[in-house]
């Protein structure tokens, strides 16, 4: 007991100081000591302490309550936060050197915990444009050294500073351009040493690129990157590249341009979000309208969805633009567009072969042969698979451009008389999934009961009241034993099962429904056939 007193004693008998001081940590508690006596303790001050406040941490003050609900004031703490005037200690205010209580923990700030730092901001001509901090004395000139001087497409006229100032009733910050030629800075004519404010931003003005680069490979003599003046065009290139070799496929280049790659990737994720959504409002209807099957078959599919969407994160949006550099007159055609910074061209060599791909027996690649058609290529590839979609078969020609059933009618035929040319690829997909005849049939059997009842029960219910006096109807609401009226059995069996087979039959007809089996049919009527 005299050991633990003894320890509980050292530790309470303690004061502590943290932050920007030399020494920070615990020390010995003595009566009156006060703030300065613990400060020389911890050897002084460091060299960004802010030296205007300081605070005490005292977890034993005065007890003060508050409230957990509302006005009850059942919580109480005795920790205190006291502000000290610093500056006026270390003037020798012995006021503001109050004293120290045990358990005392002084917190000396430095200037970053105490205020922003000031910053200014450098954007345009510069060779590294960014945010700097305010220095004392920083001005425009000196910042733009410290930025790494201009650019080479820097404006020398004229540019800015813009600065932010308060309105006369402090409420709220308005903007002033306060303008400068980047030359006279430079030379040290004017503003050189005009100083910065704080949050101050220089904008370097910059002259219009008036060049493109843009690369170009493939079947050239001279493949690389080229640099052209602005309004350049495709012939221009082609040009600087030394013209094409004698194998080039003129019919199969590929240009592509960065500016219609963003567009397309763009429009590619609003077409996958899309999809997303009316797949699972589908979904969603089929499970609350359709059967079980039928509901967790939809559920399943939208699942798979998310192999689509790997699919599509998988292969990105190229950005090609299709072009026909076989068309007459090129060099003055639409085709020769003017290029863009970023542009490439590629052009491959000449490829004498067709590919089939899809539901065919033996999906393959086949020499081209002048006059073939697509059916040609088809029998080639062993016919067509069961699963095929005939009415959806389309080609890709080299060039980019897609024949198919739809546009049948621009090119002047069917497509299986349509002739692809080297390098273009045949394409069959897939017949969607479709639901069974006997599906189909079980949907018409169910149709037909529904019918058939609400009909009996719709001409069944004059003739049950018929055979009662208006006055003495009951409503069914008392205890007697008097049972309802027998709606179906006020027909004969044979009459009311004949009219149901031959209800059915008709609407099987109407369907186009071929053979249906009889014995899924009569378990329809099972139930009603014990009952009578």
């Amino acid at each position: 007991m005299i050991a633990f007193n003894q320890i509980n004693t050292v530790l309470n008998d303690t004061v502590a100081i943290s932050g920007a001081v030399i020494r920070p940590g615990t020390y010995p508690f003595t009566e009156g000591m006060s703030v300065i006596e613990l400060i020389r303790k911890a050897s002084g001050f460091q060299l960004d302490a802010a030296l205007d406040r300081a605070m005490i941490i005292r977890p034993l003050g005065t007890a003060a309550s508050y409230d957990i609900m509302p006005g009850d004031r059942a919580a109480s703490t005795r920790e205190e936060i006291i502000s000290i005037d610093l500056a006026g200690i270390l003037a020798g205010n012995k006021d503001a050197d109050i004293k120290l209580q045990r358990l005392d923990s002084l917190k000396i700030f430095t200037h970053l915990e105490t205020r922003d730092d000031g910053t200014v901001r450098i954007t345009g001509g510069v060779r590294k444009p960014g945010v700097y901090k305010l220095t004392a004395n920083l001005s425009l000139g000196e910042l733009i050294r410290i930025a790494g001087g201009p650019t080479t497409d820097a404006f020398p006229g004229e540019s800015k500073i813009v600065r932010l100032k308060r309105t006369v009733d402090d409420t709220q910050m308005n903007v002033s351009n306060y303008r400068f030629r980047l030359d006279d800075v430079l030379r040290r004519l004017a503003d050189y040493d005009l100083l910065l404010e704080n949050q101050d931003q220089i904008v370097i003005k910059r002259v219009q690129s008036m060049q493109v680069s843009v690369r170009i490979g493939g079947r050239v003599p001279f493949p690389g990157t080229y640099i052209l003046q602005d309004g350049a065009k495709i012939s221009d290139v082609l040009a600087e590249a030394g013209g094409l070799l004698p194998d080039a496929d003129l019919r199969a280049a590929v240009f592509t341009r960065k500016k219609i790659q963003q567009l397309q990737q763009a429009r590619l994720d609003d077409l996958f979000t899309r999809m997303d959504q009316l797949f699972g409002d589908g979904r969603n209807r089929v499970i609350r309208d359709g059967r079980n099957n039928e509901g967790i078959a939809a559920h399943l599919s939208y699942l798979g969805l998310g192999n689509l969407s790997n699919s599509i994160e998988r292969f990105q949006a190229r950005g090609r633009l299709v072009i026909n550099m076989l068309s007459n007159c090129f060099m003055d055609s639409h085709d020769n567009v003017a290029l863009e910074d970023g542009d490439e061209l590629y052009i491959p060599r000449r490829e004498n072969i067709v590919m089939v791909l899809g539901e065919a027996n033996y999906p393959n690649a086949f020499v081209w042969k002048n006059g073939m058609c697509v059916g040609d290529y088809l029998n080639k590839a062993g016919g067509l698979l069961p699963e095929a979609d005939k009415k959806q078969i389309y080609v890709v020609m080299a060039n980019g451009e897609v024949f198919s059933e739809a546009n049948k009618n621009m090119f002047g035929g069917s497509i299986s008389n349509f002739r692809p040319g080297p390098g273009d690829t045949v394409l069959i997909p897939k017949k969607p999934p479709s639901r069974s005849a006997l599906n189909k049939a079980s949907d018409v059997t169910l149709l037909i009961r529904q019918m058939a009842e609400t009909g009996l029960v719709g001409a069944s219910i004059p003739q049950a009241f018929s055979n009662r006096n208006p006055a003495n109807v009951s409503l069914g609401l008392n205890s007697s034993n008097q049972s309802p009226p027998d709606i179906i059995n006020n027909q004969s069996s044979d009459q009311f099962y004949n009219d149901a087979r031959q209800n059915q039959q008709n609407l099987i007809n109407q369907n186009q429904i071929q053979n249906p089996n009889p014995i899924q049919y009569q378990s329809q009527y099972q139930n009603l056939n014990q009952d009578r």
